[in-house]
């Protein structure tokens, strides 16, 4: 079971890889990987790791307050640490979705709003299937199979935040004609 596990994850986290890089591939303007951002977008990119950064830190904190001084353990350590992961990597996408700092200058939005909402859907019905399946809680506990979930939860969060901020830029552009 254990070396079956780890083959799984394996070739989950290739797929993921080569995912990536066909996604990156596909949503470029001019085709390439690279990603070309202005000043102002560094500015605010630095700013948006920052606060993922002290996300995560007092995020760190919580747990080990909550699993070692007052041993409260609803999820494992590895998706306590993934969830950590994801909700402070969401406030640094968010944050830079909201200065307008995420996107390259060469990169297509509608695209990364698609595939965002498609890992997203990929992952919450590898989710149910988990639920399904009753893997998502052993022993009381939250297992490594709640990690799909609380991915697509995140992508979800994100696509919505760029979908709600391409929107908004679109109003303002038909306002202003």
């Amino acid at each position: 079971m254990r070396q079956a596990y780890i083959w799984g994850a394996a070739a989950g986290a290739a797929f993921g890889v080569v995912l990536l890089a066909i996604i990156l591939f596909v949503t470029k303007n001019d085709g390439s990987l690279k990603c070309r951002y202005d000043e102002r977008q560094e500015l605010f990119r630095g700013r948006g790791y920052k606060a993922g950064f002290f996300t995560f830190l007092c995020y760190c904190i919580l747990y080990g307050i909550l699993h070692d001084v007052m041993e409260i353990r609803v999820i494992s350590a590895s998706a306590a640490m993934f969830a950590g992961i994801c909700l402070s990597v969401s406030v640094y996408a968010c944050y830079c979705i909201r200065h307008d700092a995420y996107l390259a200058l060469n990169e297509k939005p509608v695209r990364i709003m698609v595939s965002f909402f498609l890992v997203a859907l990929m992952n919450l019905g590898i989710g149910v299937y988990h639920l399904a399946q009753g893997s998502l809680v052993e022993d009381g506990v939250l297992s490594i199979s709640v990690l799909n979930p609380i991915c697509g939860l995140m992508m979800g969060v994100l696509a919505a935040a760029m979908l709600f901020r391409y929107r908004s830029e679109r109003r303002h552009l038909e306002e202003d004609e």
